[in-house]
């Protein structure tokens, strides 16, 4: 029997989770090697590409990522390569 009890927390505020990587920047593909949030993306396969102030947002299918960046100019390789496909 449940009686529909759980103990969960409410979560206020803004929940962000962090993983380090390398990002690898070709003439055909996004690669994030991660523990965590790693991905080999096509740029065929992105759905949209948004530049933020210091990386990218990127949506696939139905996923959606925000790649933050130590160097910003790494973004404008990527969003360059991403809109000459």
């Amino acid at each position: 029997m449940s009686s529909g009890v759980s103990n969960s927390k409410i979560i206020r505020g803004d929940v962000r989770d962090v993983d380090n990587g390398t990002l690898i920047i070709t003439n055909h593909r996004i690669i994030s090697i991660a523990r965590k949030y790693g991905f080999d993306l096509k740029y065929s396969d992105i759905t949209s590409l948004r530049p933020l102030y210091n990386g990218f947002q990127i949506q696939f299918g139905s996923a959606n990522l925000n790649v933050y960046l130590t160097r910003a100019a790494y973004s404008n390789a990527v969003i360059r390569n991403f809109s000459t496909q």
